[in-house]
């Protein structure tokens, strides 16, 4: 895993399925039904670069979290949680 990565993992109906590397997420909604929950912390521009390769995320929302995670916003991190819930599109 990535440096700044504190866990990431597929779950189905509440239940941990497989942890998943952040380079296999989109590999990972195709051939499992449920989630992924990322867990970050301090991560670095290019992880969240490859977040946002991965989730299909518009650049405004890495740069508010990237921005978050730099102390310069507090409310970046809620918007960008809510949008990493679903499948890619």
């Amino acid at each position: 895993m990535m440096t700044g990565v504190v866990n990431c993992a597929v779950y189905t109906d509440g239940r941990r399925m497989a942890d998943v590397d952040i380079s296999d997420i989109q590999d990972a909604l195709r051939h499992q039904e449920g989630f992924i929950w990322i867990g970050l912390h301090e991560p670095e521009e290019e992880l969240l670069r490859e977040v946002q390769r991965q989730f299909e995320l518009h650049d405004l929302a890495v740069e508010d979290a990237h921005l978050a995670t730099s102390g310069r916003s507090s409310s970046a991190t809620a918007r960008v949680s809510s949008s990493c819930c679903g499948p890619p599109r």
